[in-house]
């Protein structure tokens, strides 16, 4: 009986010290992948095909908007899209500076992007921050904080004017 055990805890004890195998991914092949998912992102934005972005957003989507109050689900986000584009708003921009950071397991990454969007300003940038993530084979978005965001250097005149 005493051999049992000892074969047991021997067992347990040789099986809890094998290797684990690392899951080799291939980070510039998955960039490039995520990278041509937010250019078909930015076309949907251009054309405003909400029916689209219903596709590319997650269902446990959760969007942060340029105003402290904007704190929106993916149907509330698509509603205030809808009202924003029969208000006549256009998403045109300036170039994208995009970065994208494509974690270690390659299911998700991070993806940063700044540009000007002339109808709300032209004097301050604006900066998006998506959190996408791997539905099989597609990406999707599941999390996205929209940011105006001023040089430092004009900080001081902002608080001023305020």
């Amino acid at each position: 009986m005493k051999n049992i055990y000892l074969y047991l805890v021997l067992a347990i004890v040789i099986s809890a010290c094998q290797k684990k195998t690392e899951v080799k991914v291939d980070q510039a092949t998955l960039t490039e992948q995520v990278n041509t998912f937010m250019e078909k992102n930015r076309k949907i934005w251009e054309t405003n095909d909400t029916s689209a972005l219903r596709g590319i957003y997650a269902e446990d989507l959760v969007i942060l908007g340029t105003d402290p109050s904007e704190l929106w689900n993916k149907n509330q986000y698509l509603d205030e899209w809808k009202k924003m584009i029969q208000g006549g708003f256009e998403f045109k921009h300036s170039e994208i500076k995009r970065d994208i950071r494509v974690s270690k397991d390659g299911n998700s990454a991070m993806v940063s992007e700044q540009y000007f969007i002339p109808m709300l300003s032209e004097k301050f940038q604006v900066r998006a921050i998506f959190h996408v993530e791997k539905n099989s084979d597609n990406w999707q978005i599941n999390y996205l904080s929209w940011s105006v965001i001023p040089r430092n250097a004009d900080i001081e005149k902002i608080n001023a004017a305020l």
